[in-house]
């Protein structure tokens, strides 16, 4: 059951989340809203993106708490929005469906095929990639899960909401979270991370922050090799915003980690 009442770091918020529903049915509609193709999207744009033809996808063995998730996602958009999505597993997802649907992608775990698709083809796109690769490596673990909003990989005129737990307690945070409009309204950045800090206690950080994280590390990798010695404090980097690049100083070389791909450049002197 998802938990009663919890803080949450970003606001210190208190949620309310109680509700099982039964699955139902929604076509897509003509003259839905679309979004504006390369629009960078918000999570604060939710729900009001999902208003209309949104589809949410869950793992064909969804556990109790994925179903359960899928259903409390579904009755806020209905409630906020008037139209309830239509619910299927992931096999019975078409191509057809996921061009014409705003997805919603809700999972635990390695439980939802989806979310391996998407990151697949995110990487394929080298789209986001920093982030993705950061939800991989740093935000695994008990109570741990993610927010993410982004173009349908499959529609450009359509979008795409990732609710991803690493196990059942971290679902249940990130849907906590979602389904808080004063904290979703305040994030002005593409995703957030979620951890379970306690049973009444949720920490979040923007992904927008994390990507700075990632581009540390991959500098600091790059630098050993480089300069064949280990810095002496990697933690003590100085990470910049360069534009489309992070700007890397503290090592032997100063460089650039392009936010998009992980791909770095040394800035010649």
């Amino acid at each position: 059951m998802m938990p009663g009442k919890k803080a949450v770091i970003l606001i210190g918020g208190m949620i309310m989340v109680v509700a099982v529903l039964s699955l139902c049915v929604q076509k897509p509609e003509e003259g839905a809203p679309t979004i504006q193709p390369g629009k960078e999207l918000k999570l604060s744009d939710f729900p009001e993106v999902f208003s209309e033809s949104t589809l949410i996808v869950v793992g064909d063995n969804a556990s109790e708490v994925e179903v359960q998730a899928a259903n409390e996602i579904a009755e806020y958009l209905e409630d906020e929005t008037g139209n309830k999505p239509l619910i299927k597993k992931y096999s019975e997802v078409s191509e057809e469906d996921k061009r014409n649907y705003n997805l919603i992608i809700v999972g635990a775990s390695n439980s939802n095929p989806m979310l391996r698709k998407v990151s697949e083809e995110c990487t394929r796109k080298n789209f986001k990639k920093l982030e993705f690769k950061g939800v991989n490596s740093y935000w695994q673990g008990t109570g741990k899960g993610y927010i993410l909003i982004l173009e349908n990989l499959w529609s450009t005129s359509k979008c795409m909401l990732i609710v991803d737990g690493y196990d059942s307690s971290g679902l249940e945070s990130a849907v906590s979270t979602l389904l808080n409009t004063d904290i979703i309204m305040s994030i002005n950045n593409s995703g957030i991370l979620v951890k379970l800090e306690s049973s009444t206690r949720i920490q979040t950080l923007p992904v927008s922050k994390l990507s700075k994280i990632v581009a540390k590390d991959i500098a600091a990798e790059y630098l050993i090799k480089r300069c064949q010695t280990i810095p002496e404090d990697s933690f003590k980097l100085k990470v910049s915003d360069f534009g489309d690049y992070w700007l890397i100083e503290g090592g032997c070389i100063k460089l650039l980690v392009d936010k998009n791909n992980g791909f770095v450049e040394e800035v010649k002197s």
